[in-house]
Protein backbone atom coordinates (compact mmCIF):
# COMPACT_ATOMS: atom_id res chain seq x y z
CA UNK A 1 0.00 0.00 0.00
CA UNK A 2 2.90 2.37 0.68
CA UNK A 3 4.21 1.92 -2.88
CA UNK A 4 0.72 1.95 -4.39
CA UNK A 5 -0.01 5.34 -2.78
CA UNK A 6 2.88 6.70 -4.87
CA UNK A 7 1.80 4.80 -8.00
CA UNK A 8 4.77 2.44 -7.81
CA UNK A 9 4.70 -1.20 -8.83
CA UNK A 10 4.40 -3.92 -6.18
CA UNK A 11 7.53 -5.86 -5.27
CA UNK A 12 8.09 -9.51 -6.15
CA UNK A 13 9.14 -11.87 -3.37
CA UNK A 14 12.62 -13.28 -4.00
CA UNK A 15 13.70 -16.44 -2.20
CA UNK A 16 17.43 -15.68 -2.44
CA UNK A 17 16.82 -12.34 -0.72
CA UNK A 18 14.64 -14.11 1.82
CA UNK A 19 17.45 -16.63 2.43
CA UNK A 20 19.90 -13.78 3.00
CA UNK A 21 17.45 -11.97 5.31
CA UNK A 22 16.88 -15.18 7.32
CA UNK A 23 20.62 -15.59 7.66
CA UNK A 24 21.03 -12.06 9.03
CA UNK A 25 18.03 -12.42 11.34
CA UNK A 26 19.67 -15.58 12.67
CA UNK A 27 22.90 -13.66 13.29
CA UNK A 28 21.00 -11.12 15.39
CA UNK A 29 18.98 -13.69 17.34
CA UNK A 30 21.58 -13.73 20.10
CA UNK A 31 21.87 -9.97 20.71
CA UNK A 32 18.99 -8.29 18.78
CA UNK A 33 21.26 -5.37 17.83
CA UNK A 34 19.73 -2.89 15.39
CA UNK A 35 22.59 -3.44 12.97
CA UNK A 36 22.92 -3.72 9.18
CA UNK A 37 24.55 -6.69 7.52
CA UNK A 38 26.76 -4.48 5.34
CA UNK A 39 29.33 -1.80 6.20
CA UNK A 40 27.71 1.65 5.95
CA UNK A 41 29.74 2.54 2.86
CA UNK A 42 29.42 -0.80 1.06
CA UNK A 43 25.79 -1.88 0.74
CA UNK A 44 25.40 -4.69 -1.81
CA UNK A 45 21.62 -4.68 -1.36
CA UNK A 46 19.05 -2.25 -0.07
CA UNK A 47 18.32 -3.08 3.56
CA UNK A 48 15.88 -1.97 6.26
CA UNK A 49 16.14 -3.24 9.83
CA UNK A 50 13.71 -2.98 12.74
CA UNK A 51 13.86 -3.68 16.47
CA UNK A 52 10.95 -3.76 18.91
CA UNK A 53 10.78 -4.41 22.64
CA UNK A 54 8.88 -7.63 23.28
CA UNK A 55 7.74 -10.40 20.95
CA UNK A 56 4.48 -8.94 19.63
CA UNK A 57 5.82 -6.84 16.77
CA UNK A 58 4.64 -7.79 13.27
CA UNK A 59 5.94 -7.06 9.73
CA UNK A 60 3.14 -4.50 9.41
CA UNK A 61 4.57 -2.64 12.41
CA UNK A 62 8.00 -2.55 10.80
CA UNK A 63 6.68 -1.22 7.49
CA UNK A 64 4.58 1.37 9.30
CA UNK A 65 7.63 2.60 11.23
CA UNK A 66 9.74 2.84 8.07
CA UNK A 67 6.95 4.53 6.09
CA UNK A 68 6.41 7.09 8.87
CA UNK A 69 9.77 8.65 7.92
CA UNK A 70 7.98 10.30 4.97
CA UNK A 71 7.44 13.29 7.25
CA UNK A 72 11.18 13.97 7.13
CA UNK A 73 11.55 13.60 3.35
CA UNK A 74 11.36 16.44 0.80
CA UNK A 75 10.52 15.20 -2.69
CA UNK A 76 11.50 18.42 -4.45
CA UNK A 77 15.13 18.15 -3.34
CA UNK A 78 15.29 14.39 -2.61
CA UNK A 79 16.67 15.14 0.85
CA UNK A 80 15.91 14.42 4.50
CA UNK A 81 15.42 17.06 7.13
CA UNK A 82 18.57 17.90 9.02
CA UNK A 83 19.32 15.45 11.86
CA UNK A 84 16.45 13.18 10.78
CA UNK A 85 16.31 9.80 9.03
CA UNK A 86 14.23 8.96 5.97
CA UNK A 87 16.29 6.28 4.21
CA UNK A 88 14.00 3.46 5.30
CA UNK A 89 11.04 5.21 3.68
CA UNK A 90 12.84 5.95 0.41
CA UNK A 91 14.00 2.33 0.22
CA UNK A 92 10.37 1.16 0.33
CA UNK A 93 9.15 3.49 -2.45
CA UNK A 94 12.29 3.68 -4.64
CA UNK A 95 10.95 3.34 -8.18
CA UNK A 96 13.71 1.06 -9.49
CA UNK A 97 13.29 -1.52 -6.72
CA UNK A 98 11.49 -4.64 -7.93
CA UNK A 99 12.10 -7.51 -5.50
CA UNK A 100 12.54 -8.11 -1.80
CA UNK A 101 12.95 -10.77 0.86
CA UNK A 102 12.30 -10.36 4.58
CA UNK A 103 12.64 -12.24 7.85
CA UNK A 104 11.53 -11.88 11.45
CA UNK A 105 12.98 -13.45 14.58
CA UNK A 106 12.25 -13.29 18.30
CA UNK A 107 15.64 -12.87 19.95
CA UNK A 108 16.98 -14.69 22.98
CA UNK A 109 16.09 -11.71 25.18
CA UNK A 110 12.45 -11.81 24.03
CA UNK A 111 12.63 -8.74 21.74
CA UNK A 112 11.88 -8.72 18.00
CA UNK A 113 14.28 -8.14 15.09
CA UNK A 114 13.17 -7.81 11.45
CA UNK A 115 15.09 -7.18 8.27
CA UNK A 116 14.14 -6.69 4.60
CA UNK A 117 16.49 -6.69 1.62
CA UNK A 118 15.68 -5.00 -1.69
CA UNK A 119 17.12 -5.40 -5.18
CA UNK A 120 16.43 -4.53 -8.89
CA UNK A 121 13.89 -6.43 -11.03
CA UNK A 122 13.36 -10.17 -10.84
CA UNK A 123 11.94 -12.48 -13.52
CA UNK A 124 14.03 -11.22 -16.45
CA UNK A 125 16.08 -13.73 -18.46
CA UNK A 126 19.84 -13.42 -17.99
CA UNK A 127 21.19 -10.62 -20.16
CA UNK A 128 17.75 -9.61 -21.44
CA UNK A 129 17.37 -5.95 -22.40
CA UNK A 130 13.95 -4.40 -21.93
CA UNK A 131 12.40 -2.99 -25.10
CA UNK A 132 9.15 -1.56 -23.73
CA UNK A 133 10.24 -0.23 -20.35
CA UNK A 134 8.18 -0.60 -17.21
CA UNK A 135 5.21 -2.26 -18.92
CA UNK A 136 7.41 -5.13 -20.05
CA UNK A 137 8.86 -5.42 -16.55
CA UNK A 138 5.33 -5.74 -15.18
CA UNK A 139 4.60 -8.52 -17.66
CA UNK A 140 7.66 -10.47 -16.47
CA UNK A 141 6.65 -9.82 -12.86
CA UNK A 142 3.13 -11.15 -13.37
CA UNK A 143 4.50 -14.14 -15.28
CA UNK A 144 6.98 -15.03 -12.55
CA UNK A 145 4.77 -14.51 -9.50
CA UNK A 146 2.52 -17.61 -9.70
CA UNK A 147 5.60 -19.85 -9.80
CA UNK A 148 7.12 -18.01 -6.86
CA UNK A 149 3.87 -18.44 -4.96
CA UNK A 150 3.78 -22.19 -5.56
CA UNK A 151 7.39 -22.43 -4.49
CA UNK A 152 6.51 -20.60 -1.27
CA UNK A 153 3.78 -23.15 -0.53
CA UNK A 154 6.24 -26.02 -1.01
CA UNK A 155 8.80 -24.41 1.27
CA UNK A 156 6.41 -23.33 4.00
CA UNK A 157 7.24 -26.23 6.27
CA UNK A 158 10.99 -25.61 5.94
CA UNK A 159 11.04 -22.08 7.30
CA UNK A 160 12.09 -21.58 10.89
CA UNK A 161 11.84 -17.79 10.88
CA UNK A 162 8.47 -16.10 10.24
CA UNK A 163 8.19 -14.43 6.83
CA UNK A 164 6.22 -11.52 5.45
CA UNK A 165 5.16 -12.30 1.84
CA UNK A 166 3.29 -9.50 0.05
CA UNK A 167 2.27 -11.32 -3.16
CA UNK A 168 -0.35 -10.40 -5.71
CA UNK A 169 -1.19 -13.39 -7.91
CA UNK A 170 -3.46 -13.94 -10.85
CA UNK A 171 -5.12 -17.18 -11.88
CA UNK A 172 -7.57 -19.36 -10.02
CA UNK A 173 -5.03 -20.76 -7.56
CA UNK A 174 -6.11 -24.38 -8.12
CA UNK A 175 -2.92 -25.57 -9.75
CA UNK A 176 -1.98 -27.23 -6.44
CA UNK A 177 -5.51 -28.09 -5.35
CA UNK A 178 -5.80 -24.88 -3.35
CA UNK A 179 -8.91 -22.70 -3.83
CA UNK A 180 -8.19 -19.09 -4.64
CA UNK A 181 -9.86 -16.78 -2.10
CA UNK A 182 -9.37 -13.05 -2.67
CA UNK A 183 -9.63 -10.35 -0.01
CA UNK A 184 -11.11 -6.91 -0.71
CA UNK A 185 -10.21 -4.43 2.02
CA UNK A 186 -12.93 -1.90 1.16
CA UNK A 187 -16.70 -1.61 0.95
CA UNK A 188 -18.69 -3.97 -1.30
CA UNK A 189 -19.86 -1.25 -3.70
CA UNK A 190 -16.27 -0.23 -4.50
CA UNK A 191 -15.57 -3.85 -5.41
CA UNK A 192 -18.62 -3.80 -7.65
CA UNK A 193 -17.61 -0.71 -9.62
CA UNK A 194 -14.14 -2.21 -10.21
CA UNK A 195 -15.71 -5.44 -11.44
CA UNK A 196 -17.85 -3.37 -13.83
CA UNK A 197 -14.87 -1.51 -15.29
CA UNK A 198 -15.45 -2.74 -18.85
CA UNK A 199 -19.17 -1.92 -18.73
CA UNK A 200 -18.49 1.57 -17.38
CA UNK A 201 -15.84 2.24 -20.02
CA UNK A 202 -18.22 1.08 -22.74
CA UNK A 203 -21.04 3.34 -21.52
CA UNK A 204 -19.05 6.40 -20.42
CA UNK A 205 -15.92 6.31 -22.56
CA UNK A 206 -12.32 6.81 -21.51
CA UNK A 207 -11.24 9.93 -23.36
CA UNK A 208 -10.87 13.01 -21.09
CA UNK A 209 -13.44 15.02 -23.07
CA UNK A 210 -15.95 12.17 -22.86
CA UNK A 211 -15.56 11.68 -19.11
CA UNK A 212 -15.40 15.36 -18.12
CA UNK A 213 -18.81 16.05 -19.71
CA UNK A 214 -20.46 13.23 -17.74
CA UNK A 215 -19.02 13.59 -14.25
CA UNK A 216 -22.40 14.40 -12.70
CA UNK A 217 -24.21 11.48 -14.32
CA UNK A 218 -25.63 8.67 -12.19
CA UNK A 219 -24.11 5.20 -12.30
CA UNK A 220 -27.59 3.73 -12.71
CA UNK A 221 -26.21 1.35 -15.34
CA UNK A 222 -24.99 -0.72 -12.37
CA UNK A 223 -27.75 -2.21 -10.19
CA UNK A 224 -27.69 -0.66 -6.73
CA UNK A 225 -25.44 2.27 -7.75
CA UNK A 226 -27.96 4.88 -8.88
CA UNK A 227 -26.94 7.18 -6.00
CA UNK A 228 -23.32 7.25 -7.19
CA UNK A 229 -21.93 9.56 -9.85
CA UNK A 230 -19.20 9.18 -12.44
CA UNK A 231 -17.06 11.62 -10.43
CA UNK A 232 -17.08 9.16 -7.53
CA UNK A 233 -15.27 6.45 -9.49
CA UNK A 234 -11.75 5.49 -8.36
CA UNK A 235 -8.83 6.38 -10.59
CA UNK A 236 -8.06 3.67 -13.12
CA UNK A 237 -11.63 3.02 -14.27
CA UNK A 238 -12.26 5.99 -16.59
CA UNK A 239 -10.05 8.66 -14.99
CA UNK A 240 -6.26 8.86 -14.83
CA UNK A 241 -3.43 7.40 -16.97
CA UNK A 242 -5.25 4.19 -17.86
CA UNK A 243 -2.20 2.86 -19.70
CA UNK A 244 -0.04 3.01 -16.57
CA UNK A 245 1.11 -0.39 -15.20
CA UNK A 246 -0.79 0.10 -11.96
CA UNK A 247 -4.11 0.84 -13.64
CA UNK A 248 -3.60 -1.97 -16.13
CA UNK A 249 -3.09 -4.27 -13.15
CA UNK A 250 -6.34 -2.99 -11.61
CA UNK A 251 -8.16 -3.64 -14.87
CA UNK A 252 -6.77 -7.15 -15.07
CA UNK A 253 -7.81 -7.66 -11.45
CA UNK A 254 -11.40 -6.79 -12.36
CA UNK A 255 -11.30 -9.44 -15.08
CA UNK A 256 -9.63 -12.13 -12.94
CA UNK A 257 -11.57 -11.82 -9.66
CA UNK A 258 -14.74 -13.54 -10.94
CA UNK A 259 -12.64 -16.73 -11.19
CA UNK A 260 -11.96 -16.76 -7.43
CA UNK A 261 -13.70 -19.35 -5.27
CA UNK A 262 -14.79 -16.49 -3.02
CA UNK A 263 -14.01 -12.87 -2.24
CA UNK A 264 -13.82 -11.76 1.36
CA UNK A 265 -14.94 -8.15 1.89
CA UNK A 266 -14.14 -6.03 4.95
CA UNK A 267 -17.76 -4.96 5.16
CA UNK A 268 -20.91 -5.67 7.17
CA UNK A 269 -23.46 -7.69 5.21
CA UNK A 270 -26.57 -6.04 6.65
CA UNK A 271 -25.15 -2.59 5.96
CA UNK A 272 -24.88 -3.11 2.20
CA UNK A 273 -27.84 -2.38 -0.07
CA UNK A 274 -29.39 -5.67 -1.21
CA UNK A 275 -29.19 -4.81 -4.95
CA UNK A 276 -25.41 -4.40 -4.68
CA UNK A 277 -24.90 -7.78 -3.00
CA UNK A 278 -27.36 -9.39 -5.41
CA UNK A 279 -25.54 -8.03 -8.45
CA UNK A 280 -22.16 -9.06 -7.02
CA UNK A 281 -23.64 -12.55 -6.78
CA UNK A 282 -24.17 -12.56 -10.56
CA UNK A 283 -20.51 -11.66 -11.24
CA UNK A 284 -18.51 -13.59 -8.64
CA UNK A 285 -18.94 -17.04 -7.13
CA UNK A 286 -19.21 -16.01 -3.49
CA UNK A 287 -19.11 -12.62 -1.78
CA UNK A 288 -18.38 -13.03 1.93
CA UNK A 289 -18.60 -9.82 4.04
CA UNK A 290 -16.42 -10.51 7.08
CA UNK A 291 -16.12 -7.07 8.61
CA UNK A 292 -15.40 -5.15 10.59
CA UNK A 293 -12.02 -6.90 10.88
CA UNK A 294 -10.94 -4.46 13.58
CA UNK A 295 -13.49 -6.11 15.91
CA UNK A 296 -12.40 -9.67 15.17
CA UNK A 297 -8.96 -9.40 16.76
CA UNK A 298 -7.73 -7.63 19.90
CA UNK A 299 -5.76 -4.41 19.45
CA UNK A 300 -2.14 -4.19 20.49
CA UNK A 301 -1.72 -2.65 23.96
CA UNK A 302 0.47 0.20 22.70
CA UNK A 303 -2.20 1.27 20.17
CA UNK A 304 -4.45 2.12 23.11
CA UNK A 305 -1.85 4.18 24.98
CA UNK A 306 -2.62 7.84 25.58
CA UNK A 307 0.70 9.67 26.04
CA UNK A 308 -0.85 13.09 25.31
CA UNK A 309 -3.73 12.69 27.83
CA UNK A 310 -6.44 13.03 25.20
CA UNK A 311 -8.95 10.99 27.18
CA UNK A 312 -8.68 13.04 30.40
CA UNK A 313 -9.09 16.18 28.26
CA UNK A 314 -12.30 14.74 26.79
CA UNK A 315 -13.67 14.01 30.25
CA UNK A 316 -14.34 17.71 30.84
CA UNK A 317 -16.42 18.11 27.65
CA UNK A 318 -20.16 17.68 27.25
CA UNK A 319 -21.56 14.64 25.41
CA UNK A 320 -21.37 14.81 21.60
CA UNK A 321 -19.75 18.25 21.69
CA UNK A 322 -16.23 17.49 20.35
CA UNK A 323 -15.12 17.19 16.73
CA UNK A 324 -12.30 14.66 16.36
CA UNK A 325 -10.00 15.23 13.35
CA UNK A 326 -7.86 12.33 12.13
CA UNK A 327 -6.65 11.69 8.57
CA UNK A 328 -4.78 8.46 9.26
CA UNK A 329 -1.03 7.85 9.17
CA UNK A 330 -0.38 8.16 5.42
CA UNK A 331 -2.43 11.15 4.26
CA UNK A 332 -2.54 14.82 5.12
CA UNK A 333 -4.50 17.58 3.36
CA UNK A 334 -2.46 20.17 1.44
CA UNK A 335 -1.31 23.22 3.46
CA UNK A 336 -4.08 25.46 2.12
CA UNK A 337 -6.74 23.00 3.29
CA UNK A 338 -5.08 22.53 6.68
CA UNK A 339 -5.29 26.29 7.13
CA UNK A 340 -8.94 26.34 6.00
CA UNK A 341 -9.78 23.47 8.36
CA UNK A 342 -8.19 25.33 11.26
CA UNK A 343 -10.08 28.51 10.40
CA UNK A 344 -13.35 26.58 10.23
CA UNK A 345 -12.73 24.89 13.57
CA UNK A 346 -11.91 28.22 15.19
CA UNK A 347 -14.87 30.08 13.71
CA UNK A 348 -17.33 27.29 14.58
CA UNK A 349 -16.74 27.71 18.31
CA UNK A 350 -16.79 23.92 18.69
CA UNK A 351 -14.47 21.87 20.89
CA UNK A 352 -12.03 19.80 18.82
CA UNK A 353 -9.31 17.18 19.18
CA UNK A 354 -6.95 17.09 16.19
CA UNK A 355 -4.38 14.38 15.47
CA UNK A 356 -1.77 16.31 13.47
CA UNK A 357 1.93 15.50 13.19
CA UNK A 358 4.22 18.24 14.49
CA UNK A 359 5.83 18.93 11.11
CA UNK A 360 2.46 20.03 9.69
CA UNK A 361 1.76 22.63 12.37
CA UNK A 362 3.53 25.23 10.27
CA UNK A 363 0.50 25.19 7.94
CA UNK A 364 -1.83 26.36 10.70
CA UNK A 365 -2.81 30.07 10.82
CA UNK A 366 -0.62 32.29 13.00
CA UNK A 367 -1.89 32.32 16.57
CA UNK A 368 -4.42 29.52 15.98
CA UNK A 369 -3.11 27.28 18.76
CA UNK A 370 -3.08 30.13 21.28
CA UNK A 371 -6.55 31.40 20.37
CA UNK A 372 -8.13 27.95 20.63
CA UNK A 373 -6.26 26.73 23.70
CA UNK A 374 -8.71 25.17 26.14
CA UNK A 375 -11.46 24.27 23.71
CA UNK A 376 -9.07 22.67 21.22
CA UNK A 377 -6.25 20.13 21.58
CA UNK A 378 -3.75 19.42 18.77
CA UNK A 379 -1.50 16.38 19.31
CA UNK A 380 0.73 14.27 17.03
CA UNK A 381 -0.99 10.99 17.90
CA UNK A 382 -4.20 9.75 19.54
CA UNK A 383 -5.60 6.35 20.58
CA UNK A 384 -8.21 6.73 17.85
CA UNK A 385 -10.56 3.87 18.76
CA UNK A 386 -10.72 4.96 22.41
CA UNK A 387 -11.23 8.58 21.37
CA UNK A 388 -14.11 7.67 19.05
CA UNK A 389 -15.66 5.57 21.82
CA UNK A 390 -15.71 8.53 24.22
CA UNK A 391 -19.14 9.99 24.88
CA UNK A 392 -17.85 13.55 24.32
CA UNK A 393 -17.02 12.95 20.64
CA UNK A 394 -19.88 13.95 18.35
CA UNK A 395 -18.18 14.22 14.94
CA UNK A 396 -15.28 12.54 13.12
CA UNK A 397 -13.51 14.48 10.33
CA UNK A 398 -11.44 12.07 8.22
CA UNK A 399 -10.23 11.08 4.73
CA UNK A 400 -12.90 8.40 4.29
CA UNK A 401 -10.46 5.52 4.34
CA UNK A 402 -12.59 2.44 4.92
CA UNK A 403 -10.85 1.33 8.11
CA UNK A 404 -11.43 4.75 9.66
CA UNK A 405 -15.03 4.71 8.46
CA UNK A 406 -15.68 1.35 10.11
CA UNK A 407 -14.11 2.58 13.34
CA UNK A 408 -16.44 5.58 13.30
CA UNK A 409 -19.48 3.41 12.62
CA UNK A 410 -18.58 0.87 15.30
CA UNK A 411 -18.34 3.67 17.88
CA UNK A 412 -21.52 5.40 16.69
CA UNK A 413 -19.94 8.69 15.50
CA UNK A 414 -21.28 10.62 12.44
CA UNK A 415 -18.64 11.90 10.06
CA UNK A 416 -17.43 14.58 7.68
CA UNK A 417 -15.15 13.19 4.97
CA UNK A 418 -12.60 14.74 2.65
CA UNK A 419 -11.69 11.93 0.19
CA UNK A 420 -8.33 12.07 -1.62
CA UNK A 421 -7.94 9.14 -4.02
CA UNK A 422 -8.88 5.57 -4.84
CA UNK A 423 -12.09 4.25 -3.31
CA UNK A 424 -12.42 7.10 -0.83
CA UNK A 425 -14.89 9.01 -3.01
CA UNK A 426 -17.10 5.93 -3.24
CA UNK A 427 -16.89 5.59 0.55
CA UNK A 428 -17.86 9.23 1.01
CA UNK A 429 -20.92 8.80 -1.20
CA UNK A 430 -21.95 5.68 0.75
CA UNK A 431 -21.81 7.61 4.01
CA UNK A 432 -23.54 10.78 2.88
CA UNK A 433 -26.12 9.56 0.36
CA UNK A 434 -26.73 5.88 1.09
CA UNK A 435 -26.37 5.55 4.86
CA UNK A 436 -27.04 9.20 5.74
CA UNK A 437 -24.41 9.38 8.50
CA UNK A 438 -21.96 11.94 7.09
CA UNK A 439 -21.86 15.58 6.05
CA UNK A 440 -20.79 16.09 2.46
CA UNK A 441 -17.91 18.49 1.78
CA UNK A 442 -19.06 20.75 -1.03
CA UNK A 443 -16.63 20.98 -3.91
CA UNK A 444 -14.54 18.14 -2.53
CA UNK A 445 -12.03 20.37 -0.71
CA UNK A 446 -11.89 21.77 2.80
CA UNK A 447 -12.91 25.42 3.11
CA UNK A 448 -13.57 27.59 6.15
CA UNK A 449 -17.28 27.86 5.37
CA UNK A 450 -17.60 24.18 4.45
CA UNK A 451 -16.09 23.08 7.77
CA UNK A 452 -18.36 25.45 9.69
CA UNK A 453 -21.45 24.19 7.85
CA UNK A 454 -20.46 20.58 8.38
CA UNK A 455 -19.86 21.01 12.10
CA UNK A 456 -23.08 22.93 12.48
CA UNK A 457 -24.88 20.00 10.86
CA UNK A 458 -23.13 17.26 12.87
CA UNK A 459 -23.05 18.85 16.30
CA UNK A 460 -26.46 20.50 16.27
CA UNK A 461 -30.04 19.23 15.87
CA UNK A 462 -29.54 17.41 12.55
CA UNK A 463 -26.58 15.62 14.07
CA UNK A 464 -28.93 13.89 16.54
CA UNK A 465 -30.68 12.18 13.63
CA UNK A 466 -27.36 11.08 12.18
CA UNK A 467 -26.23 9.77 15.56
CA UNK A 468 -29.42 7.71 15.77
CA UNK A 469 -28.72 6.24 12.32
CA UNK A 470 -25.07 5.46 13.02
CA UNK A 471 -26.07 4.10 16.42
CA UNK A 472 -28.31 1.59 14.66
CA UNK A 473 -25.43 0.65 12.34
CA UNK A 474 -23.17 0.21 15.36
CA UNK A 475 -25.56 -2.37 16.74
CA UNK A 476 -25.80 -4.07 13.36
CA UNK A 477 -22.00 -4.32 13.29
CA UNK A 478 -21.84 -5.78 16.78
CA UNK A 479 -24.50 -8.31 15.89
CA UNK A 480 -22.55 -9.28 12.76
CA UNK A 481 -19.49 -10.34 14.78
CA UNK A 482 -21.52 -12.20 17.41
CA UNK A 483 -21.54 -16.00 17.53
CA UNK A 484 -24.67 -16.14 15.37
CA UNK A 485 -23.93 -13.09 13.21
CA UNK A 486 -23.39 -12.80 9.46
CA UNK A 487 -19.64 -12.24 9.73
CA UNK A 488 -19.25 -15.35 11.86
CA UNK A 489 -21.38 -17.32 9.39
CA UNK A 490 -19.28 -16.10 6.44
CA UNK A 491 -16.03 -16.99 8.19
CA UNK A 492 -17.39 -20.51 8.68
CA UNK A 493 -18.12 -20.61 4.95
CA UNK A 494 -14.52 -19.59 4.32
CA UNK A 495 -13.32 -22.52 6.44
CA UNK A 496 -15.54 -24.87 4.43
CA UNK A 497 -13.98 -23.55 1.21
CA UNK A 498 -10.50 -24.07 2.59
CA UNK A 499 -11.40 -27.63 3.61
CA UNK A 500 -12.85 -28.21 0.14
CA UNK A 501 -16.39 -28.89 1.31
CA UNK A 502 -18.06 -25.80 -0.13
Amino acid sequence: MVRASHWELPLAWDFELEKYARWWAGQREGDCKLQHSFPEDDFKLGENVFWGSGSGWTPTDAVRAWADEVKYYTYATNTCQEDQMCGHYTQIVWSSTRRLGCARVVCDDGDTFMTCNYDPPDGLPEGYELKRGIEEELEFFLRATPGNYREALKREGELRVERCVPLVCGGDGRGDGVPWVAFWIGVACSLLVHLCTDLIRQMIGTQPHEVSSRLDESLSIIPGCSQFQVRDLPEGIVVGPLDSPLFKSLHRMSQELPRAAAILVNDIEEMDPTPILDHLGTIIKKCLPVGPLSHLAPTRPDSDSDPRSCLPWLESKAPASVAYVGFGTMLVPPPSELAALAEGLEASGAHFLWSLKDEHRESLPAGFLDRTRGRGLVVPWTPQTRVLAHVAVGAFINHCGWNSVLEGIMEGVPMMCRPFFGDERVNARVLSHVLGIAAEIKGGVLTREGVMDGLDLLLREEGKKMREKVGSLKQIGRNAVSQTGSTTKNLKTLLEIIKGSA
